[in-house]
C-alpha cells in the first residue's frame, strides 16, 4: 500500500482468497476457543488438519469430518411408473442414509440413497465446516477473515481514500468484496469491526 499526503492509497496485486487460507482461524468444536485448520492451498491432493491448543483436540484428516449444514435430498425414478421423484431432506433426518420416495402418480414407494453435501454460508472454514473465529456483525452483515494476513489485507483496503485495481483481473479478492465492504460511508464502521477481530488474534 502507497501513501501520499493527506491520503492512503490501496492498488490491488490481484490476490485471491486462496492465498488466505493455508492457516484458519476456528472455532473448536470441543472447548470453543481458538483453534487453527492448516491447508495448502497450491496442493489439489492434499488434507487440511485441525488443531486445538487449548484442548489438545485434532483431526488429520477433514474428508471424516464436516460440522457445518448439509443440504439433503433424495432423487430416483419410480420403480413402478418411471415419474421422476425428488424430495428435500430436513436437517433433523442428517443420520439417514436412504429414503422411501412416494409417487404422487401412482401411489408406489422407491428405495433412494439420501446424499447429502457440505453446505458453507462463507462464516466456515472449507475442509471441516466450523465456524470462523474471526467474524463479527458489522453494517447489518458479518466481517469476516481467515487469519492475520487477511486482516491486514483488509484494513489496508478499508484505510485507502484511493484504490486501484489491477485490469482484466475479475475473480480477484477485491473484485469479490461485497459492497458494503467497498462503501466510504461503512468506512468507520469496517474499522471498528476489524479493531474487534485483531483483539480476537492472540498468535
Amino acid at each position: 500500500m502507497d501513501k501520499s499526503p493527506g491520503s492512503q492509497r490501496f492498488q490491488d496485486e490481484g490476490q485471491y482468497l486462496f492465498q488466505f487460507l493455508d492457516l484458519i482461524h476456528v472455532q473448536c468444536p470441543g472447548c470453543h476457543e481458538d483453534a487453527v485448520v492448516r491447508r495448502d492451498p497450491g496442493n489439489q491432493g492434499s488434507r487440511a488438519t485441525f488443531s486445538c491448543l487449548h484442548c489438545a483436540r485434532s483431526y488429520a484428516s477433514s474428508t471424516e469430518h464436516w460440522f457445518g449444514p448439509l443440504h439433503g435430498f433424495a432423487n430416483n425414478r419410480c420403480r413402478k411408473c418411471r415419474e421422476w421423484l425428488r424430495r428435500e431432506l430436513m436437517p433433523t433426518e442428517r443420520h439417514r442414509t436412504h429414503i422411501n420416495l412416494d409417487c404422487s402418480s401412482c401411489g408406489v414407494q422407491t428405495p433412494s440413497p439420501a446424499v447429502w453435501t457440505p453446505r458453507n454460508d462463507g462464516t466456515r472454514d472449507p475442509d471441516f465446516g466450523l465456524p470462523l473465529w474471526l467474524q463479527t456483525p458489522c453494517c447489518g452483515e458479518t466481517l469476516w477473515a481467515t487469519n492475520k494476513r487477511h486482516l491486514a489485507f483488509l484494513r489496508n483496503f478499508v484505510e485507502a481514500t484511493l484504490r486501484e485495481r489491477k485490469p482484466n483481473i475479475n475473480s480477484s479478492l477485491i473484485s469479490r468484496l461485497p459492497k458494503w465492504i467497498k462503501s466510504a460511508k461503512n468506512r468507520s464502521s469496517l474499522l471498528v469491526g476489524l479493531a474487534r477481530l485483531e483483539s480476537r488474534v492472540v498468535w
